[in-house]
């Protein structure tokens, strides 16, 4: 038994029915950094008032543990927050007999502090991916929008082609059939356009 409890990754502390200490291991000895002459005394209470200073909330620590010891049949699975910024998960239960006699509690301590940090950068990560994300739908609203704008530009500058090859066909059939001669020429007196009664009137040829 002792074995086991030393190679544990828990840090374990076990207590008779009186809150004497009856058993505890390395690792519980390291996360409480307790010297091992007061857990040698069997004192549950001088390990505890030598803990107190080492948690955030000595007060609401100390009435909790008063607590279970009073209630015996209550479990408990909790985080403690260290003063140094460590977080240590603790799960305790009573030890009981098969005729339910109350034999003492044991206490499992384990420290989370990586885990829980790890925790915190993966949030983190999480919460910057959802910005990125949102970020990024911004701006595909932003270009369906100017997409929207662009479709309904080009179907004005189409529909303003059409009109103006409508013009410049309306034009030319009012040109063509005019029964006066019609002679456009540039600056340079050459001709660019001329219509059938031009040419028939003046005896001009393509």
């Amino acid at each position: 038994l002792r074995a086991e409890q030393e190679v544990s990754p828990d840090g374990i502390l076990i207590v008779d029915q009186n809150s004497r200490i009856i058993l505890y291991n390395r690792q519980f000895m390291d996360i409480w950094k307790i010297p091992y002459s007061h857990a040698d005394s069997g004192s549950d209470k001088d390990v505890l008032q030598s803990i107190l200073y080492m948690v955030e909330n000595p007060d609401e620590f100390l009435n909790r543990v008063r607590y279970l010891y009073e209630h015996r049949d209550e479990k408990s699975h909790e985080e403690i927050k260290f003063s140094d910024g460590r977080i240590i998960e603790r799960y305790s239960a009573s030890m009981t007999g098969s005729d339910n006699e109350y034999f003492g509690r044991v206490w499992y301590f384990r420290d989370i502090t990586e885990k829980k940090q790890a925790e915190v950068k993966l949030r983190a990560a999480n919460e910057e991916l959802i910005a990125v994300n949102e970020e990024i739908m911004a701006i595909n609203e932003e270009f369906e929008a100017a997409n929207e704008e662009l479709i309904a530009t080009n179907c004005e500058l189409t529909q303003a082609q059409e009109n103006l090859k409508l013009s410049e066909s309306k034009y030319r059939t009012l040109v063509e059939n005019l029964p006066a001669g019609m002679i456009v020429y540039d600056p340079c007196s050459v001709i660019t356009f001329y219509n059938p009664a031009a040419a028939e009137i003046l005896g001009l040829k393509p």
